[in-house]
């Protein structure tokens, strides 16, 4: 869709999903959603690791299996999910989206069984590929390509605040049962999406084609392709190789860490445990962040700059 196309679109025209909603300015909505989707993820997850180990009371392998099936439910969803959402609209994708994960954190946290824990993962990594692109193309379909670029910028910027901020939540939640902080962000993601069932508009939106909805179809013509490409370049599948090792690792490294440091390491007792994930997820968060900084910054300096004169 067009910048002009989407510009000229008059808002009193919008519409809800809901009869009787009233539609937000896209811009403001977007930015509003991925910053407390940010916050409620950090105001739950922070201290995920000690739930899991302490009330759950997982082991090793059951802390491994139930990050590789979240993993694997977000590789196996991405495609189907974002089928549905160019096939029967973004709003829609969005709204499921955020009504699974809340429905997948809530689950955790109610229930802290190894199976009851793994479905919930699976609710959240489905739900995950349910906003993954599609949040995106409704804020371009809505505003324009070229008017999108910068809230994306911002509504990142904020989505940082926004993660930031849920860390200390999360701490003075846990602080008083560690279930709580998934409790309260599995509401919190079921009010968000009950809130942009009354508010989020879809006027720039325009249905797949008959050929667009064989999706399976599609979906098999499209992972042909893929192996083909593959199959036909060393250096793809190289990448690719080296992509599943290294997420398989990552994966054992950062689901073993909590119980690595609860069994083996310890705390010192200055603070509760909670409290010290808390430190430790916003000191991995800032340092990342002044990482990034730095890179940016000597990139843009040792970058040579390009001019152009004319002939």
């Amino acid at each position: 869709m067009s910048d002009d196309t989407a510009q000229n679109i008059p808002e009193h025209h919008a519409k809800t999903l809901l009869h009787g909603g009233r539609p937000l300015p896209p811009r403001l909505l977007y930015i509003g959603t991925q910053s407390v989707d940010a916050l409620l993820l950090s105001m739950a997850y922070t201290t995920y690791g000690l739930h899991a180990v302490k009330v759950a009371s997982l082991g090793p392998l059951e802390l491994v299996l139930v990050g590789t099936i979240m993993e694997s439910s977000v590789f196996l969803g991405e495609v189907p999910t974002g089928m549905v959402a160019d096939t029967y609209g973004r709003r829609l994708a969005v709204i499921v989206g955020l009504y699974m994960i809340g429905a997948g954190i809530a689950l955790i946290g109610t229930v802290p069984m190894f199976w009851c824990i793994a479905l919930g993962s699976v609710f959240v990594g489905i739900g995950g590929t349910c906003l993954s692109g599609a949040h995106q193309a409704w804020l371009a379909d809505e505003i324009g390509e070229t008017q999108a670029t910068p809230v994306y910028m911002r509504a990142t910027q904020l989505s940082q605040v926004g993660s930031l901020v849920g860390i200390p939540l999360n701490v003075a939640l846990a602080s008083m049962q560690l279930q709580l902080p998934m409790l309260v962000g599995g509401v919190g993601f079921w009010g968000l999406g009950s809130f942009l069932l009354l508010t989020m508009p879809e006027q720039g939106y325009r249905p797949g084609s008959c050929a667009q909805r064989h999706a399976w179809q599609g979906m098999r013509e499209t992972l042909r392709a893929g192996l083909h490409s593959v199959r036909g370049c060393g250096a793809l599948g190289s990448v690719l190789v080296l992509t599943v090792i290294y997420g398989m690792s990552s994966e054992a490294l950062s689901r073993l860490a909590p119980l690595h440091l609860l069994d083996t390491i310890g705390f010192p007792s200055h603070f509760a445990e909670a409290t010290w994930f808390g430190i430790l997820h916003a000191g991995a968060f800032l340092g990342g962040a002044v990482v990034t900084g730095l890179i940016t910054q000597t990139t843009a300096l040792y970058t040579p700059s390009v001019s152009y004169s004319s002939s």
